[in-house]
């Protein structure tokens, strides 16, 4: 197996998502796309999505620091489903959501991240390399590959370690987000609300961006009811390399090696069988982490 010369890795990336980031910042293209027949393993096929993952490749693949890694020239993901049968042992590929929350970038133009992991060709398989996450304030969080995580900003190459979360919400109310905008998710999450009681404002928002507001913000905890695929728990993984608890909605916790081990390590781009990441919780605490469990085992359970 090759080495990888980590720090480099990083600052590509992170000028590569700074671009990206800036570009569906100033983008007005919030029309669908993708014809229905044509593969792709979003809920809504934007052009600004589409556009978005070119730019990152093309910033990618222009980076002077590129050259001196063995980076796979196609970054694979939502947008672009379709794995290169030519990579070789030790490359590097990209998996990419460049635009995570989509639906609220449509709407308010906030609220929406790019992410991704990078893993790397070992004989038939894949080793876990890293995780990225940015937010349109900004915020920028990155994975070293000695487990801890540094955070910095799309604006400028300042980084700095990061061991968090903030504090939970110094107010009497706790905030949870969960995946519940959607029609298919809302009959899973609206009892768990009901369950949760008067101390909990709930928002209807998750995945990579939530993660990101509860590592930074006042967001206590994010629960998703559905699967999803890799690259929408890219900073579920960062999260999890924090003080921050992360684990199943049945209670059991993820420490950092299982959850790269079960999902991170794992390249699969099939509509059928790529949301294979199980429904999660994290949270500031065990004790949040708790409450957020017990919440959703007492809502299956009323069958509502």
């Amino acid at each position: 197996m090759m080495s990888v010369r980590t720090d480099l890795l990083l600052a590509v990336l992170r000028d590569t998502i700074a671009a990206t980031v800036n570009f569906i910042m100033l983008s007005t293209a919030n029309q669908e796309v993708y014809d229905p027949a044509e593969l792709h393993l979003g809920d809504s096929a934007l052009v600004v999505d589409r556009a978005a993952h070119q730019i990152f490749q093309a910033n990618l693949l222009a980076h002077p620091g590129t050259a001196k890694l063995d980076i796979v020239p196609t970054v694979v993901g939502e947008e672009h489903p379709y794995l290169p049968d030519d990579i070789r042992d030790g490359q590097l590929l990209v998996l990419l959501d460049p635009a995570d929350g989509s639906n609220q970038w449509r709407c308010q133009r906030a609220g929406w991240c790019t992410a991704g992991i990078v893993v790397q060709r070992v004989g038939d398989g894949w080793r876990f390399v890293t995780a990225f996450s940015a937010a349109p304030d900004g915020r920028l969080f990155l994975l070293r590959d000695d487990g801890s995580v540094i955070i910095g900003s799309t604006h400028n190459a300042i980084m700095a370690p990061f061991r968090g979360p903030t504090p939970p919400n110094p107010t009497k109310e706790h905030i949870v987000a969960a995946n519940a905008y959607k029609h298919q998710s809302r009959h899973l999450a609206a009892p768990v609300f009901d369950a949760l009681g008067d101390e909990w404002f709930c928002l209807t928002f998750a995945g990579n961006p939530a993660v990101m507001n509860l590592l930074t913000y006042d967001t206590d905890a994010v629960f998703n009811p559905n699967p999803s695929s890799v690259w929408d728990t890219a900073a579920l993984i960062i999260a999890a390399h924090t003080s921050a608890v992360v684990g199943s909605i049945d209670g059991q916790v993820w420490r950092p090696e299982e959850l790269v081990a079960l999902f991170g390590s794992r390249v699969d781009l099939d509509p059928a069988t790529c949301q294979f990441v199980p429904p999660y919780v994290a949270a500031k605490n065990e004790e949040l982490y708790r409450q957020v469990v017990s919440a959703i085992t007492a809502g299956l359970a009323s069958g509502s």
